[in-house]
């Protein structure tokens, strides 16, 4: 693929799409998943063990989705880990302070106790696309200095002409 200034943007817009919408839907995955955890434990600890057994799980879907938008098989599988583990803070991050800033559940309903207001979902998605996307195009404007850096270095003669021009080429 030829890399210009518009296919740099508009790559870099396509991989933070890409890794919020996969965020959004493993965050609910997540949310599924975390559940179903709690339900194959038995809550046999109290409620707030449990709600944050779920609101971590809701945390690291959303995560994974948000690395998967900007996964990078090029760098050192060590470094992959060390960003992965980064996203996954932040997202878990996010579903905290989606908890904490969000409008709740409201206290009227029933299953009030037990349910998850949405604004989770969405800020966990959004705090691990974020730290994604600063990671990515951290690493793809570091690149992009690197191979622009690279000198062009051509192979030139003692008398300034190259190797095909120089009068010397035709006896080797």
């Amino acid at each position: 693929m030829v890399m210009s200034t518009w296919s740099t943007y508009a790559l870099g817009a396509a991989r933070t799409l890409a890794g919020f919408t996969f965020a959004v839907l493993l965050a609910f995955g997540g949310d599924v998943s975390g559940r179903v955890f709690n339900l194959l434990l038995g809550f046999p600890w109290s409620l707030g063990v449990h709600a944050n057994i779920h609101l971590v799980a809701i945390g690291l879907g959303a995560g994974t989705g948000a690395y998967l938008g900007w996964m990078n098989f090029s760098i050192n599988r060590y470094w992959g880990l060390v960003i992965l583990s980064i996203v996954l803070t932040a997202s878990v991050a996010g579903v905290y302070l989606g908890r904490a800033y969000g409008p709740g559940v409201d206290p009227t309903y029933w299953w009030s106790r037990y349910a998850v207001d949405t604004t989770i979902h969405l800020a966990a998605a959004g705090s691990g696309t974020v730290a994604a996307t600063a990671i990515g195009l951290t690493h793809q404007i570091i690149l992009a200095r690197r191979h622009n850096s690279r000198s062009r270095r051509t192979s030139k003669t003692s008398n300034g002409m190259t190797n095909a021009a120089s009068p010397s080429a035709g006896l080797k």
